[in-house]
């Protein structure tokens, strides 16, 4: 009994403490471009967002983000910092007459755990809006929710990060009118090695101003990444074994070196997935679908050839 509580634990504590690289999450390259559908009623159905170069802000090299919406655009501004990817942007306020500097935004941390929460901004400013001193207070919190299969007109994207952001609001005009509140801001999902696949944004701005708020939508319609093989990144080595996504919770694609048999073991060295032989040089991909009767936890996966041997950790959470 206090084997199994123990090998429980384990399993238990290793999913608990797995921490995912986001920058695969968010592939960032001069060139590449995503294909969205979007919800708005604005004239057009799809825009194409594209990285079109890079310059320098704040002493960071920073990818420029160009959403071609046919007769209009909008740029955006990302970095790959040390400690995560930030954002900059401009608050939709202009047709209010107001001006705001760019907003810093700390998009993702580079490792983070399920249930992580980090600060994405916060607005502490005071603006004159006809005639009237509006004082605005906002905090931007984010947390990464989980994992997430996502269907876009691009297809299935399995086991997506999704992040939230909220934003805990307000507004105080003195005697003409105060309002406060907390609101979903937005809503990200992000597919190892693609990007963003879907995204819902609630117009915070425009409802604070007193003007209709355009909440919208946008999923994955195509993309492109420049220079990149979509799973390249995931080739074996010379006798190597690596998976994604990781962790999983529905299917996984195991990379494995060619002619090499392939077995899936539990922690306690039972046999759980069906021996696998990749006998072809360029079919270096299998597919692993856990049994219903699986827990979550980690699992193992072996690779063997001859005298060669090499194994794999795999998080699966159902």
């Amino acid at each position: 009994m206090k084997y199994v509580l123990g090998v429980f634990l384990v399993l238990v504590l290793a999913a608990a403490s797995y921490a995912v690289d986001t920058a695969p999450y968010y592939p960032m390259a001069v060139g590449n471009n995503w294909t969205y559908r979007d919800s708005t009623e604005t004239g057009y159905e799809n825009y194409v967002q594209t990285i079109e170069g890079t310059t320098m802000m704040d002493g960071y090299e920073t990818y420029v983000y160009v959403s071609d919406h046919g007769e209009e655009s909008d740029t955006s501004y990302y970095q790959n910092r040390s400690d995560g990817i930030y954002n900059y942007f401009l608050p939709p306020v202009a047709e209010f007459g107001l001006e705001f500097d760019m907003i810093e935004v700390k998009y993702l941390p580079h490792e983070m755990n399920v249930g992580d929460e980090w600060q994405a901004f916060e607005i502490d400013t005071a603006l004159e809006f006809m005639g009237i001193l509006i004082n605005v207070n906002m905090l931007v919190t984010s947390v990464f929710e989980g994992y997430e299969d996502v269907t876009t007109p691009y297809g299935i994207f399995e086991n997506c990060i999704v992040v939230t952001t909220t934003n805990d609001w307000k507004i105080d005009a003195g005697m003409m009118f105060a309002d406060s509140g907390v609101d979903i801001q937005t809503i990200s999902k992000m597919a190892y090695s693609v990007g963003e696949v879907y995204f819902h944004e609630n117009d915070v701005f425009g409802g604070l101003m007193g003007g209709t708020p355009s909440n919208s939508s946008a999923a994955l319609v195509d993309y492109e990444l420049s220079g990149i093989n979509e799973y390249s990144i995931f080739l074996p080595g010379d006798f190597e074994v690596s998976s994604y996504p990781n962790p999983f919770n529905a299917a996984c694609r195991i990379s494995v070196p060619a002619g090499a048999d392939i077995r899936i073991f539990d922690l306690t060295g039972k046999l759980v997935g069906t021996p696998f032989s990749n006998s072809g040089i360029s079919d270096q991909f299998i597919i692993w679908q856990p049994s219903e009767e699986l827990n979550s936890g980690t699992y193992l996966v072996k690779a063997t050839r001859g005298s060669d041997t090499s194994s794999h950790k795999l998080i699966y959470l159902k």
